[in-house]
């Protein structure tokens, strides 16, 4: 472990800030470009109806099946998306101090809204990138770390019912810090902790047929944290296999800004906050190198449950809209890191998350470090 005065942090610092300020500056170009669509700005306020309540409208069904409906799945399929988009679980502080990471994520995911009325299928695309700022030791053994993050995420959901299909689309970017902390150093055994806390922003857009799009924004915190401990239940001379229960929280504050739809009525988001718990087990292998190649190659596999507080709420029309989304989903995910030499290293990963409600995610992770 080095030492804190070798830590050369200017070059760290310089490096890193070139990489985020870049990705800011397209992400932040990238939302707010003027798409010629209209867009209907307004403040924040506290979920109201016409009569000044926030009561759950008992009979959702009373809903009238037509365009209203699939645009009404729209706009609940919109705050979902940009609560979930940078949800994240790796590994970011496991492999070597001093590094750039990158990670290239592409989801789709099957809802369901008004009970069952509407359909939404969402697919999203996520790039998240960041570096290592500082690290250090409190023991011998332990290491920690401070970095900073930055990403850009877009996702286009159809949101379609028996009688007509709306589509609608969430872009937008979340920059921040991360940190975490290991008890044994570089070693995957141990106990290791990493949380990050991020500001998003984002644009979203209705494409109303046979009438101008709407577009309204949407931004707030993201602050996440994951906790596990890991063991090695096999060891021979070629290779070790590692057991490790953990525990993740994702709590997003990102709220929908009161607007007007393109007829005048009024769209208000009624819940604010979000939170996703995750806990589960993996089983990861780890390998010696193949013979006359620095190259290694460690398959992984996880099962995890999956809770879900009411995120996707809104008034719309004095009438209140939420997905038909499931308390709890489980998901069982297969991958692989491959690591190249000493600094630089891939992984891979496919995912399947299920619920009730005919709420399902599959997702496809590709993600590469860099250490220096």
């Amino acid at each position: 472990m080095e030492k804190i005065s070798e830590w050369t942090c200017y070059k760290n610092l310089s490096q890193s800030l070139i990489i985020f300020t870049s990705l800011f500056s397209l992400s932040i170009a990238t939302v707010f470009a003027d798409d010629g669509s209209s867009s209907h700005k307004n403040t924040k306020n506290k979920c109201t109806t016409a009569n000044g309540a926030c009561s759950k409208i008992q009979n959702r069904q009373s809903v009238t099946v037509n365009n209203t409906t699939a645009k009404s799945g729209a706009y609940t399929a919109n705050i979902s998306a940009a609560n979930r988009m940078f949800m994240q679980s790796s590994d970011h502080n496991y492999i070597k101090n001093k590094k750039v990471w990158l990670d290239l994520t592409r989801r789709k995911l099957k809802t369901h809204q008004l009970n069952g009325l509407v359909h939404a299928k969402d697919n999203m695309s996520i790039m998240q990138m960041g570096s290592d700022l500082f690290a250090g030791t409190f023991t011998t053994r332990d290491t920690w770390k401070i970095g900073i993050m930055g990403g850009y995420g877009q996702a286009n959901i159809k949101n379609h019912s028996k009688q007509s299909s709306v589509d609608s689309s969430v872009k937008g970017y979340a920059a921040g810090f991360y940190a975490g902390w290991k008890s044994n150093g570089e070693q995957k055994d141990g106990f290791d902790i990493i949380g990050s806390v991020q500001y998003s922003r984002y644009k979203n857009s209705i494409d109303n047929i046979d009438a101008a799009a709407e577009s309204y924004h949407s931004d707030g915190l993201i602050v996440g944290g994951q906790a596990g401990y890991g063991m090695y239940i096999y060891e021979s001379e070629e290779s070790k296999l590692l057991l490790k229960p953990h525990v993740q929280v994702h709590w997003s504050t990102v709220e929908a800004d009161d607007h007007k739809d393109i007829s005048g009525e009024n769209v208000t988001q009624c819940n604010k906050g979000f939170v996703i718990t995750r806990s589960g087990i993996g089983l990861y292998s780890n390998n010696k190198k193949f013979k006359n190649s620095n190259v290694t190659i460690n398959p992984f596999l996880e099962t995890d449950l999956f809770t879900f507080s009411d995120e996707c709420a809104l008034f719309y029309s004095d009438e209140r809209i939420e997905q038909d989304k499931s308390k709890t989903a489980g998901q069982i995910k297969l991958g692989a890191s491959s690591y190249i030499g000493k600094d630089f290293s891939l992984n891979m990963a496919i995912s399947h998350l299920k619920g009730s409600h005919g709420y399902q995610q599959k997702e496809l992770n590709l993600g590469a470090r860099w250490s220096f």
